[in-house]
């Protein structure tokens, strides 16, 4: 007896409808609060969400420094930032390296919506995958 064509369709149908997709983060409400740490420790303190950016200099304890700025954030990094944050999956992922501890470098980041979805990461500078590497550099320009 021949395997009806109609009975694979269906087979393949639900096996697409079952799969899961990632869930894209919410726009609005995002924020990301971000530490550069470093083997002397914090180099820098970024603070932001859709509206507004803060970047905290004044704890840095490697170079001296008294700045501290305010100003609203510009949309094409923040669309940049959530791409990131959605390509690499950064609310179910878990990055836990230590890397300042021998002097390296590692990113702290907070990132939470106002939905209640948050996640703490640290991510090394040693990390070698572009993706990240790519996020690393976003990063370092905010």
């Amino acid at each position: 007896m021949k395997k009806s064509p109609f009975l694979f369709l269906i087979l393949l149908t639900l096996s697409v409808l079952s799969c899961s997709k990632k869930q894209d983060v919410p726009v609005e409400g995002l924020e990301v609060q971000l530490e550069v740490v470093s083997g002397c420790g914090v180099v820098k303190k970024v603070s932001l969400n859709k509206a507004k950016t803060v970047k905290d200099l004044t704890g840095n304890r490697c170079e001296k420094s008294s700045k501290k700025e305010h100003y609203e954030t510009d949309s094409a990094k923040y669309q940049q930032l959530l791409a990131h944050i959605q390509k690499l999956d950064l609310f179910r992922a878990d990055y836990k390296d230590c890397w300042r501890c021998a002097d390296g470098v590692d990113y702290m980041l907070v990132i939470s919506t106002g939905d209640g979805l948050r996640n703490e990461l640290s991510i090394s500078r040693q990390r070698t995958e572009q993706d990240l590497v790519s996020f690393m550099a976003l990063l370092d320009e905010l």
